[in-house]
């Protein structure tokens, strides 16, 4: 099952209210996790599958929680955390895992925590250097609706992406998100707001550089070395004649 979503983002600065990016949310439910990257429409962008604690290069994490820490937005994570192997509380994040060994938990040092303390668990913040076109992410473990945000706005894209996405709440694999900006805008930073005490997992993390700005298109190239040739062969014809004299 795939569904999508067409959602625009509000953000406001001091009192003006502007537009951020208008994105599409696309959800792969459960049934397809650990589909191809092909399936997912993902195949060539940038992967994150947080295996070490260097991230690549573009791409920035920060976790803010009350009780266990915070850190970032930086390049690289505090540690790698591998659920099946390194959760001495319990077992609730082993499946979280798509590909490799280990995962992105919301907490302040990226391992396990007790899982009955509400401020272990906090908000997840991804930032892209040179923005984003698509980010993608599998979620499991969300048993509260995540708040989503935008390029650093307090004002919420939607207050529950698992519906916008067509995919449920629950202990288990919740699915893939594929989020997309559409047009030529970009998406600077997306910010994943857990529900208070809600502990969860992302991985096999996805991004697609945005175009970079002021780039001039092909048909301003052709117009610039159009001028530029015109420009010569008047030169020439100008030598020309005035040796001819």
């Amino acid at each position: 099952m795939i569904l999508q979503k067409a959602l625009t983002a509000v953000a406001l600065l001091g009192t003006a209210q502007i537009a951020a990016a208008a994105i599409i949310i696309t959800g792969f439910a459960p049934a397809q996790w650990g589909a191809s990257d092909a399936t997912l429409g993902i195949a060539g962008l940038t992967i994150e599958d947080f295996e070490d604690v260097n991230l690549a290069p573009g791409l920035s994490i920060g976790v803010a929680t009350v009780t266990s820490g915070s850190y970032g937005p930086g390049g690289t994570l505090p540690n790698t955390f591998a659920p099946v192997t390194q959760d001495g509380f319990g077992n609730a994040f082993d499946l979280g895992v798509w590909d490799g060994t280990r995962v992105l938990v919301n907490t302040g040092n990226n391992q396990s925590q007790p899982y009955g303390s509400a401020g272990n668990f906090g908000a997840i913040t991804l930032q892209f250097t040179q923005g984003a076109s698509m980010v993608g992410f599998s979620l499991q473990q969300t048993e509260g609706a995540i708040v989503l945000f935008l390029d650093g706005s307090t004002v919420p894209v939607t207050t529950n992406l698992q519906a916008a996405a067509g995919l449920a709440l629950g202990g288990g694999r919740n699915g893939y998100i594929l989020i997309t900006a559409t047009g030529n805008d970009s998406i600077g930073s997306i910010t994943l707001n857990n529900s208070p005490g809600d502990g969860f997992v992302i991985d096999h993390l996805a991004f697609a550089t945005a175009p970079v700005a002021g780039v001039p298109e092909p048909s301003t190239f052709g117009l610039v070395a159009g001028a530029l040739i015109s420009a010569a062969c008047l030169r020439l014809r100008k030598a020309t004649a005035s040796g001819r004299r």
